[in-house]
């Protein structure tokens, strides 16, 4: 708004932004005031840019005073974007004018990118490990600031917390993309350095940065967290010896070492420096979660007072010195060491520290489950892996796979393999068969695929009860959702229907099926049976909301452009529904408002003579209109009533005379009917606590002294309870049963095999993936199958590897002799051998373990399964690995195998009688060879060969 004076007879009334006041009768005009008052009046809080440029062109006067290096634009800046004051000095004189057309002109820019994002990237389900690509590529050719593109994604996050949710979404990936950029560049500007200049401590902080680009983490404020720490060192040791000359020092200063060269000096600081970190801040190592990330970021370390050997190593090596005392680094085999000397004796440098603290992170992301968290951990980790070591080819290798797995980059995928032929020739096996892929995956994203568009309206739609944007309850697992898509049925293979038992729902498959986001962020498949709407909605925490939903209106979410064009008629019948189930009930709702609905409750009511019974608790219906006062009181008593009457059942039956037998139905009804007699009203009962329940109850029939199989008993229970119902129908034992959980954690299948192999349900879902792609989608795999991995044409022992999964002795069920086929659980089991030791297992755990996997090595070579590795087997099996290099023959590698075994027998039998024959290695025998060779490290599995171009949270496409 334009400053504008008005001369009248006795003065001159002065109208500034809608405020009048009268001019003394010295000043005529707004333009007789001095400068500096015309500036102050121009910077009042209440004007904005607008309101200055309309002043600047009123007249020649006012458009000196709002000049571009003058006060008035200066204020404007700082008053619109605070964030960026950090980066201009206090009294500094720049064109504030200039500065802020180039802000405004990138804020435009990158809003527009932003929002155009969401048409190029959106996928109907979520793909894990996603990046954007190329939109990274057009904000960097801006050539804008950084820390003006910077600002304005960050003004973007920080917007209203409800509001513009898919330009959050996108805002933030791009956000962190560039610090990643940002603090890479920094990363290899401190490599260059001379290793003097080199602070352990600096590169552990850009290790933290990278792996946390959106956390508010500076060289700085670590700093000033070890002055704390340092202080409090010196407080003691003032105490100690006041002459100590490490109190000279400055806040955050090293000494110099020959400051301190009495060895009774530096056993001073190290004991009170010991005190203070270990007894007083209690600083310990994490024994209980070590492969937690946290443990290896500095600012967590500092936060947590937790750590492991090398994070902890860097704070106290960094806080000795500043006490005068000077420890070297050991990189030693298992924990990285601190060696405390008085002459220098080789110690690594600082680059290596950092390939080590990389190197854990890089192992905690193989050892994920996965899952969105890992995979961002294995791409940061690599990434930092090789900018300070660029030609490792098995992590260049390992990142191009990575890539091409997760169907992410592959432009760049290409120029990784150009580069790891170039280093490697050898590899172009593997590198042949990623450029092929990679070549058609490229293709295949230039050609467009239409989405598919679902109409409620069509007549194969009609059964859709619920719509995109509602948030829902799930029944029988008590999770809160939002749906964000719908199929008419089940689109999931009959693999995935059969494993999740959907046919045991009373509707089976042949009902609509829901993509949710949940609260514990997870993506689900859902029945309609098993999902009610929320009594009282709630914000969804998920990740993924904002890729659907541009906005929370308080009852429900509401679809962003490209969701809503795939359910063109979603949200009109969101908002029917939000109306009649909320609304209506709302205090400040009128009677006007029932009225309104009461035009549609014909076809409601239609509606609801179908959904009645459909739910397997009898309450399909009720999610399909809005409860009543009197509805609710209804429910409330019937509920009421069949809890009594279950209880009453479990009662009785606790009454059975000895030796009585009770039908497994009647137990897990009974258990589940007193677990719920027992919770307080709206209280949720866990579905495992039942089944443990029954089980406990099982065993407790049990003669004293009797073992009996805890899941024998699950079995048996399972067993009868499916022979007892009729074609079609339902049992009703099977409380844990969760259609909602294509991922679920809690699958019971995944579970019991979970149990039996020490795999997480995470690790059994990606090893079910990756057998269903070799089957083809079938039941069983064969030889052929495994034959077609292009991962095994150069390994050496290929022909063993893929005899192994055949043979019944690695299958842990007590049989010999080889398969043709075998099914997902033989897989398995064969693939439990691989599995790394856990932090909680004991010694005699860890033993078996051991001795499991030297079994397995053993029955590679054993072919005869004779219990010996004779001299025919060993030599087959060298001649396999040293002839196919093509830098040996036959004889050779028949002599070097017929060498080996006679040490072995050396060793095994010393004093062999010269007319005795060795027949061969036992497994006694082979224990002994390997007896000093660490198992965990040579044999192990990674979660990561799974072709996941295709993988996605919720439903196949």
């Amino acid at each position: 708004m334009a400053a504008t004076s008005v001369a009248a007879e006795g003065g001159c009334c002065l109208r500034l932004n809608g405020a009048v006041c009268r001019e003394p009768q010295a000043a005529k005009r707004l333009t007789d005031l001095p400068a500096e008052l015309l500036e102050h009046i121009l910077c009042f809080p209440v004007l904005d840019h607008e309101d200055v440029c309309g002043a600047s062109r009123a007249c020649k006067r006012l458009h000196d005073v709002c000049h571009g290096r003058g006060k008035v634009w200066g204020h404007q800046y700082k008053l619109r974007w605070p964030r960026l004051q950090k980066y201009y000095g206090q009294n500094e004189c720049c064109d504030w004018l200039s500065e802020y057309r180039t802000r405004h002109t990138v804020g435009l820019q990158i809003r527009r990118t932003v929002e155009s994002i969401s048409k190029r990237f959106f996928t109907e389900v979520p793909c894990v490990g996603q990046v954007l690509g190329d939109s990274f590529a057009e904000i960097q050719s801006l050539g804008a600031p950084e820390h003006f593109c910077e600002d304005e994604l960050l003004f973007i996050l920080n917007s209203e917390k409800w509001k513009s949710l898919t330009l959050k979404y996108y805002a933030k990936k791009i956000l962190y993309f560039l610090r990643q950029q940002n603090i890479l560049r920094r990363l290899k500007g401190f490599l260059e350095q001379s290793p003097e200049r080199q602070s352990a401590l600096e590169g552990a902080v850009l290790v933290d940065q990278y792996c946390n680009p959106l956390a508010d983490i500076t060289l700085d404020g670590i700093s000033d967290q070890l002055d704390q720490i340092t202080e409090k060192v010196k407080k003691m040791l003032r105490v100690k010896n006041p002459s100590h000359p490490s109190l000279r020092g400055a806040p955050g200063g090293c000494f110099d070492v020959e400051d301190l060269e009495d060895l009774e000096l530096q056993r001073q600081a190290v004991c009170v420096l010991n005190c203070v970190l270990y007894e007083q801040l209690q600083y310990k190592g994490n024994e209980s979660d070590y492969y937690n990330p946290l443990n290896s970021y500095i600012h967590q370390v500092l936060q947590r007072h937790t750590g492991i050997p090398i994070s902890l190593s860097v704070l106290y090596m960094t806080l000795a010195r500043r006490l005068g005392v000077h420890l070297q680094p050991v990189n030693f085999p298992n924990h990285f060491l601190l060696r405390w000397c008085q002459k220098a004796r080789g110690a690594i440098s600082t680059t290596e520290v950092l390939l080590r603290m990389v190197g854990n992170l890089l192992n905690i992301g193989k050892r994920g489950e996965g899952n969105e968290k890992s995979y961002q951990l294995l791409r940061d980790s690599l990434d930092l892996y090789l900018t300070i070591n660029p030609d490792n080819v098995q992590y260049l290798l390992l990142q191009a796979r990575l890539y091409f797995h997760l169907g992410i980059w592959p432009e760049k995928v290409l120029d990784i393999l150009q580069h790891i032929q170039a280093l490697d020739p050898s590899q172009h096996g593997a590198v042949g068969y990623l450029v092929q892929h990679t070549l058609e995956h490229i293709q295949h994203k230039k050609q467009p695929v239409q989405p598919e568009v679902k109409r409620r309206s069509a007549p194969e739609h009609l059964e859709v009860r619920y719509s995109a944007g509602l948030v829902m309850k799930h029944k029988r697992s008590g999770y809160n959702c939002v749906i964000y898509g719908w199929d008419p049925k089940c689109t999931m293979s009959q693999e995935w229907i059969t494993t999740m038992r959907v046919n045991q729902l009373s509707s089976g498959a042949d009902q609509p099926f829901y993509n949710v986001l949940v609260q514990d962020g997870t993506c689900r498949y859902a029945a309609q049976e098993n999902l009610e709407p929320h009594v009282e909605p709630l914000e969804i925490g998920h990740p993924e909301v904002g890729r659907y939903f541009c906005e929370f209106s308080d009852t429900h979410y509401l679809a962003n452009e490209e969701l809503e064009t795939r359910y063109p008629e979603d949200m009109e019948e969101t908002l029917r529904t939000v109306r009649r189930l909320y609304h209506r009930l709302s205090p400040s709702s009128g009677q006007s408002q029932d009225q309104g609905t009461a035009e549609q409750g014909t076809t409601d009511q239609g509606r609801r003579s179908r959904d009645d019974g459909a739910g397997d608790d009898g309450a399909g219906g009720a999610a399909s209109h809005a409860p009543g006062a009197e509805e609710i009181e209804a429910a409330g008593s019937l509920q009421r009533e069949s809890d009594q009457a279950r209880t009453a059942r479990a009662r009785s039956l606790c009454q059975c005379a000895p030796g009585r037998s009770v039908s497994a139905r009647l137990v897990a009804q009974s258990v589940r009917a007193w677990s719920l007699s027992q919770c307080a009203p709206g209280r949720s009962v866990s579905a495992r606590l039942v089944a443990q329940s029954v089980r406990a109850w099982s065993l407790s029939q049990c003669a004293p002294g009797r073992s009996v199989s805890a899941r024998l008993v699950a079995q048996s229970v399972r067993a009868w309870s499916l022979s007892q119902c009729a074609p079609g129908r339902s049992s009703v034992c099977e409380p844990s049963l969760d259609m909602g959980a294509s991922q679920s954690r809690t699958a019971d299948v995944f579970q019991d095999l979970s149990d039996r192999t020490g795999f997480s349900s995470e690790q059994i879902r990606i090893l079910h993936k990756r057998f269903k792609q070799l089957s083809g989608d079938e039941e069983t795999i064969s030889k052929e199958n495994l034959e077609n991995i292009q991962a095994l044409d150069n390994n050496p022992i290929r022909n063993q590897i893929i005899e192994a999964f055949f043979d019944k002795r690695n299958q842990n069920d007590g049989e010999v002799g080889g398969a043709t086929e075998i099914g997902f659980e033989q897989f398995v089991k064969v693939m439990c051998h691989f599995r790394p030791p856990t932090l909680k297992m004991t010694d005699e755990d860890k033993q078996a373990m051991r001795r499991e996997k030297l079994r397995f090595l053993f029955n590679m070579h054993d072919t005869d399964n004779d219990g010996t590795i004779t001299l025919d087997e060993y030599r087959k099996v060298v001649e396999e690995l040293l002839s196919k290099s093509g830098a040996m023959g036959l004889e050779a590698a028949k002599a070097i195998a017929d060498a080996a075994m006679l040490e072995v027998a050396s060793i095994n039998v010393p004093h062999m009688e010269p007319d005795e024959f060795y027949e061969g290695i036992t497994f006694e025998h082979f224990e002994q060879i390997l007896k000093g060779l660490e198992m965990e490290s040579r044999m192990h599995i990674r979660f990561l060969d799974v072709d996941t171009s295709t993988m996605h949270c919720g439903k196949s496409q």
